[in-house]
C-alpha cells in the first residue's frame, strides 16, 4: 500500500509480449527519483475478481528482484486496491478482498483517509529520550505494507524536535538500485495508539526532513 503505482518487473513484462512506453515523467520515492517505462495488463485477476487494462511500471529502479530466496514478480500499488474494501491478516497470512461497503466493520477499525495515491491514518506518537524525557504527538501517517519500521518526514513545530538524534541513515527503495545514505534525526518512539488500541514497542524512527521550514 505504499505505492501509488502497479510494477512488474521486466522479465515479465517480456515474457508476457506486452509492449513497452518510455514515459517522460520521473517516479518519485524515498530514495530519489527515476525514470520509468510502463505498458498495460490486460487483465489482473485477484481471487475472484478481475481488474482489466491496468496500466503498470515495469522494471523501475529500487524495486529488489527477491524477497529472501523467493523472487518478486512485482507490486500490487493502490491504483488496483482502490477498487475494494482489503483486509489484512499478518498473523494469518491472509488478504481479504471485498466489494466496498461489504464487509463487517468492527471496534477496532479505524477511519482512513486515502488521497487516491496513499492510505492515511491518524497516529498518536510517544515518544521518550534516555533521560527520560517524553513527549505526546499526534501524527498523520502512510500506510505502507511494504516498508519496515517507522519513517517521519516533513518538519513539525511540535516536541520531537526535543528527543531527537541528529544523524545518518540508509535508505532504499525506489529512485536508486542502491542505498542511499541521507542526514535523518532518530526518534526514540516507546508506543503508538490508533484505532483504540496502544502498540507498546520501542521503534527507532528515522525523521528526514526536519529542517524544512513548516510553512514551505
Amino acid at each position: 500500500t505504499g505505492s501509488s503505482l502497479s510494477m512488474v518487473s521486466r522479465a515479465v513484462a517480456l515474457d508476457l509480449g506486452l509492449q513497452l512506453q518510455p514515459k517522460t515523467s520521473t517516479l518519485v520515492g524515498v530514495a530519489g527519483a527515476t525514470t520509468w517505462v510502463g505498458t498495460t495488463l490486460p487483465e489482473v485477476r485477484l481471487g475472484r475478481f478481475t481488474v482489466r487494462q491496468q496500466a503498470v511500471a515495469v522494471g523501475v529502479k529500487g524495486i529488489p528482484s527477491h524477497v529472501g530466496l523467493v523472487p518478486l514478480d512485482g507490486i500490487l500499488g493502490n491504483d488496483v486496491l482502490q477498487h475494494f474494501q482489503v483486509q489484512i491478516d499478518y498473523p494469518g497470512q491472509r488478504l481479504t478482498i471485498s466489494r466496498p461497503g461489504t464487509a463487517d466493520e468492527t471496534e477496532q477499525t479505524v477511519p482512513l483517509f486515502f488521497d487516491g495515491q496513499h492510505p492515511k491514518v491518524q497516529v498518536q506518537l510517544t515518544a521518550r529520550n534516555p533521560e527520560g524525557r517524553t513527549v505526546h504527538q499526534p501524527a498523520l501517517l502512510d500506510i505502507d505494507t511494504g516498508a519496515t519500521g517507522l519513517l517521519l518526514m516533513g518538519p513539525s513545530t511540535r516536541g520531537l524536535k526535543d528527543v531527537a538524534v541528529q544523524g545518518s541513515s540508509s535508505l532504499s527503495g525506489v529512485g536508486s538500485s542502491d542505498p542511499v545514505s541521507i542526514s535523518a534525526r532518530s526518534v526514540p518512539v516507546v508506543s503508538a495508539q490508533f484505532g483504540g488500541q496502544r502498540v507498546e514497542r520501542k521503534v527507532d524512527a528515522k525523521w528526514i526532513g526536519a529542517e524544512r521550514s513548516p510553512h514551505r
